[in-house]
């Protein structure tokens, strides 16, 4: 779900190591990542074997098609065990102190179905689309960020691990952008992969990620992400998002 064009070579060396775990424990793993222009595709498919995806379309459509393998914690601000807000950002010259402030001014957001562009508003303002004055949709949360640097939209509410990375790779945009707040804390994005695994593979699967990320994290493999563990969580823990 991090795969920017900047840290291709990065995503591909995680890849590599989970890959050469799976393949250890005897599962048919490919050398190389698929990046398909669909995830839905990839996300409902009866083989698939390792993806991730977002809190809210995996509590809302796909948990009766996929197995939850696990959730990952990176060693970023706003992350915080399994755990990850969005970082509410404006322009540093904008005139408000606070989120009231911002409701007569325009909401950039990436999707409705995003679990940390728009439905982490909602437990603060219910619907943003109703609250904030104007609303735009960027397609994506660096698009947004770029969106509310340029004056094209005034606030927009951005994962914790797209802030980090805009802050790397987009430093001159991000220094014209303050965080206002972070919003409360929800599941991270879960690793998962499909439902027909008989529960010895399964467990086999999970143990494996979890020593690969064990070594991705022991090696500092990730710098950009951060990458520091994965925790098997129940899939209750990811129901109350579905009511965002």
């Amino acid at each position: 779900m991090y795969d920017w064009p900047e840290l291709r070579s990065e995503t591909d060396r995680i890849w590599e190591t989970i890959a050469t775990h799976f393949k250890r424990a005897g599962f048919d793993a490919p050398n190389n990542l698929s990046k398909p222009e669909s995830e839905w595709d990839y996300w409902r498919s009866s083989d698939l074997l390792f993806s991730q995806t977002c809190g809210y379309p995996y509590s809302t459509e796909l948990v009766e098609q996929v197995e939850l393998l696990g959730t990952p914690t990176f060693d970023i601000p706003g992350w915080s065990g399994t755990d990850y807000s969005s970082a509410l950002v404006v322009r540093s010259d904008f005139d408000a102190t606070n989120l009231e402030q911002c409701r007569s001014g325009t909401f950039a957001f990436n999707g409705r179905n995003s679990l940390s562009g728009y439905r982490c508003l909602s437990p603060l303002i219910g619907p943003p689309e109703d609250w904030f004055a104007a609303s735009v949709q960027s397609g994506g949360h660096r698009e947004s960020a770029r969106m509310v640097s340029r004056g094209e939209a005034d606030i927009a509410a951005i994962d914790a691990q797209c802030w980090n990375l805009f802050g790397k790779f987009e430093p001159e945009a991000a220094d014209r952008l303050i965080v206002l707040q972070w919003t409360p804390g929800l599941p991270g994005l879960p690793y998962i992969t499909n439902n027909q695994w008989p529960s010895e593979q399964l467990a086999n699967l999970r143990a494996a990620l979890g020593d690969a990320v064990e070594q991705i994290s022991a090696e500092n493999a990730a710098p950009y992400l951060g990458l520091a563990a994965v925790t098997v969580l129940n899939e209750s823990a990811y129901q109350s998002i579905k009511l965002l």
